[in-house]
């Protein structure tokens, strides 16, 4: 009853929202994802062991201001002064000389150890997740190191400007609900699913990537099907009437 529920909510949608254009440009054409997969060693343990190692040395207290530089190897930019000089340093420390990705984005759900946080003109590098908020290290607060501050969730989002991490890509976060990878949680990629879950059914493979077959499953039950197609179109429609959460971060609250 409940699949047959969705997939009569998810068609009713997916006529009204799929734009006409994409008819055109072949709506079930799948791209594959382009993306090299993780590290087993970038575990959240091993990158704050690897940060906090420089404590000892950068002591909470210890003088740190914007005359302080340092040379990044993270790409985006070349290194940075202050408290952005400071992040950089510990990024190092954990990911050597892996690139950065950077997003103007703020997912609370994605957020992983190691990633540097911008928000109010500062910048802090996280080195523990916790439900509502994270601990951070920083350099250049009152001209000092700082090691340890807890930073709420909701201060960040009132005045995020980006998160950069550096682990290797390939997790379901980045592309979750978008298995055709084009940066979009839409209506394209609703049909996408309901089209892998009756190649599923019809000849017991969806012809998809284990990557994308993740991206799909929005709902979390190990399984692609007429329910995920449905959420991905809620968060189409809450994405176009204005919402900021990313797809990650809104679906997995109505879970």
């Amino acid at each position: 009853m409940k699949h047959r529920f969705f997939c009569a909510f998810t068609m009713a949608l997916m006529l009204a929202a799929a734009p006409a254009a994409h008819a055109a440009e072949g709506l079930y054409t799948v791209p594959i994802c382009e993306m090299t997969l993780a590290a087993a060693s970038y575990d959240s343990e091993s990158v704050y062991n690897a940060m906090i190692a420089l404590q000892d040395k950068y002591p909470t207290g210890m003088t740190w201001t914007n005359d302080n530089y340092y040379a990044w190897n993270g790409g985006i930019y070349g290194g940075g002064y202050g408290c952005t000089g400071f992040a950089f340093m510990l990024s190092d420390a954990a990911f050597g000389t892996l690139p950065a990705k950077k997003s103007e984005t703020f997912d609370a759900a994605s957020v992983r150890v190691g990633d540097i946080v911008r928000y109010s003109s500062h910048s802090v590098i996280v080195l523990e997740v916790k439900a509502n908020s994270v601990i951070v290290a920083e350099g250049n607060i009152n001209s000092m190191i700082y090691w340890g501050r807890e930073i709420s969730f909701d201060e960040i989002r009132g005045s995020f400007e980006s998160i950069i991490t550096r682990y290797p890509q390939g997790n379901s976060h980045e592309h979750f609900g978008d298995p055709n990878c084009d940066d979009r949680t839409d209506a394209a990629d609703a049909a996408i699913i309901l089209q892998a879950a009756a190649e599923v059914g019809a000849n017991g493979t969806s012809g998809m990537t284990e990557e994308q077959e993740g991206y799909m499953d929005v709902d979390l039950d190990e399984d692609f099907d007429a329910a995920d197609a449905a959420l991905v179109l809620i968060y189409a429609a809450y994405n176009g009437s204005g919402g900021t959460m990313s797809a990650h971060e809104y679906l997995t609250t109505l879970n």
